[in-house]
């Protein structure tokens, strides 16, 4: 099953992750975008779509990449 991870962080960062902290996280390939956003009250610090054989397993890699990314919440949803 895929779900969708949304990460949302506690403050804002400026610029985007450090290639040490890529690395750590495992992404071996990033892609920064700028463009026009609108305002929001929650700043949404990025996303993953993740293959998982149940929520649970979801549930513990949400817990394994706050674990590198730090404060913040991260959202499981399950996708179709």
């Amino acid at each position: 099953m895929r779900y969708l991870m949304i990460y949302k962080t506690v403050e804002a960062q400026m610029g985007p992750p450090s290639p040490e902290m890529i690395a750590e996280m495992g992404g071996d390939t990033v892609t920064v975008t700028d463009g026009p956003f609108t305002e929001a009250k929650e700043l949404v610090g990025g996303f993953a779509v993740v293959e998982a054989q149940s929520k649970e397993e979801a549930i513990d890699q949400a817990r394994q990449f706050l674990a590198v990314a730090g404060d913040g919440e991260t959202e499981v949803r399950q996708t179709c």
